[in-house]
């Protein structure tokens, strides 16, 4: 799946986790819907509205990239064929982002929600390590879960500064790390984690952002918008865009072309002789007694020596009327038809429960992507399966097949005697039948007559094997 990364000026902020999830075997977490609401302070939960009180703590979740690498293959070689695939992150560090502090590199943990860009991170056994001054200005390790890092905004009333640190009646709003009497208010800024218009609600758990902003799981799924496969992502997705592809084709008719035949010469041998012994005057077919091939035709008397009684011969043959191939086998080109392009959210806030995340409102179709077969959301409904890549095994070949020939003119000539004295002409696929009763132990032969080379050839273009798509993917759209 290729990505063509558009940014904005700063930091890309939100990288929403799926590739690297699945492959740390990371649970998926159920779809919860949190909007902006009424509670008292605490904890939000990702299945409630966001609170509106002045102590409530949020966790955005964690951040991922969204691409796969497809290395290019020819046709028919059995390998996955990408569509020129690179990848692109966005977030604090290199590489995809870990889900929820599980990582396979110290990359992962570096591209962790507020984490700073080129601070120590380490990952070990799975498991993020990070250290308290690797994380961004305002932000903390306030849980004591080692599966959340620097997930803490220290610009709350409760975390003012540091970690638990609650503000008192006397100065009840938390400014820059500090507990402050008064409260500078500005409009909210959805995305940023802070309480600008000092309502004591910060980001998706205030009311003005409700429309412009929504929360949505940062587990399993990247957010997004589905639009035309050539258009330009809006402002607020621009956290990396992904071409996804819907409809695999091989191309018109059997995916196979280029094949071409003329005609060359007609090959009536080998041709079989059968001796059988009968009791009916050749009424049905009596007992085999001798069977030979005639590998060529021969003018000259050739000899066949008989051990037992015979009275019926049959002369038979399978002709082949053959072609030069003239032309090349080509399979035809793979194509992906019912393309479009995913935009991933590039803004992510707070004021969410634990494993979700603020982002913008798409102005189109809001979507979400993950890699696999998954089962969307009840309120992202449609679904589409895609997929990253494909496998093509097919092999294309070419058949030709000759017209206008013919050996209905060659002859058999038969006789009792190893001189060919007196000869019995047998036409092809003929019979000859003697007295019942009659022996010859001696027989003769030799070939009469001409054959006629084919005149015209068919051509056939033959593929085996198929295409098959490979990196599924599943996207559910509102």
């Amino acid at each position: 799946m290729a990505l063509e990364p558009e940014m904005q000026g700063g930091r890309r902020l939100l990288c929403l986790a799926i590739f690297l999830q699945l492959a740390c075997s990371s649970p998926p977490r159920q779809f919860s819907h949190a909007s902006a609401g009424t509670s008292a302070g605490g904890t939000s939960a990702s299945s409630a509205s966001a609170g509106s009180g002045a102590a409530g703590r949020s966790s955005t979740g964690g951040s991922s990239s969204i691409g796969n690498g497809g290395s290019s293959a020819s046709a028919g070689s059995g390998e996955d064929v990408g569509a020129g695939n690179t990848s692109t992150t966005a977030g604090n560090g290199t590489g995809g982002a870990a889900p929820a502090g599980m990582c396979a590199a110290a990359s992962d943990c570096a591209a962790l929600p507020h984490v700073r860009q080129g601070a120590p991170t380490a990952c070990n056994a799975g498991h993020c390590a990070i250290p308290a001054s690797s994380c961004e200005a305002g932000y903390g390790h306030c849980t004591s879960s080692d599966l959340e890092f620097c997930e803490t905004n220290l610009n709350t009333a409760t975390d003012c500064g540091t970690c638990g640190k609650k503000c008192p009646i006397s100065t009840p709003f938390c400014e820059v790390g500090a507990c402050v009497g008064s409260c500078k208010a500005d409009p909210e800024n959805c995305f940023n984690g802070k309480d600008d218009d000092c309502d004591g609600k910060i980001d998706c758990a205030d009311s003005d952002c409700n429309g412009p902003a929504q929360c949505v799981p940062a587990e399993t799924w990247a957010y997004g918008t589905s639009i035309a496969a050539q258009g330009s992502c809006p402002t607020g997705f621009l956290g990396g865009s992904s071409t996804v592809h819907g409809v695999l084709s091989g191309g018109n008719g059997n995916g196979c072309s280029g094949c071409g035949c003329n005609p060359t010469y007609t090959d009536c041998a080998p041709y079989t002789v059968t001796l059988s012994r009968t009791t009916d005057s050749c009424g049905v077919n009596g007992t085999v007694v001798s069977t030979f091939t005639i590998a060529h035709e021969n003018t000259s008397c050739s000899a066949h020596t008989v051990a037992s009684a015979w009275n019926e011969l049959t002369f038979t043959s399978t002709p082949k009327f053959n072609c030069t191939n003239t032309g090349t086998p080509t399979v035809s080109p793979a194509t992906w038809t019912d393309d479009s392009k995913f935009c991933t959210a590039s803004a992510a806030g707070s004021g969410c429960g634990t494993g979700n995340v603020c982002v913008p409102t798409a102005p189109g179709s809001a979507c979400l992507l993950a890699s696999g077969s998954q089962e969307c959301p009840s309120f992202f409904p449609k679904k589409r399966a895609l997929y990253t890549a494909f496998r093509d095994n097919r092999v294309c070949s070419c058949s030709c097949a000759g017209e206008g020939g013919a050996c209905d003119r060659v002859r058999l000539g038969v006789s009792f005697t190893s001189t060919c004295a007196a000869p019995t002409p047998i036409p092809l696929n003929g019979l000859l039948c003697l007295a019942e009763g009659t022996t010859a132990s001696e027989l003769g032969y030799f070939f009469s007559g001409t054959l006629s080379d084919p005149t015209a050839c068919s051509a056939s273009n033959v593929a085996t094997g198929g295409l098959t798509p490979t990196g599924p993917q599943t996207l559910c759209c509102q």
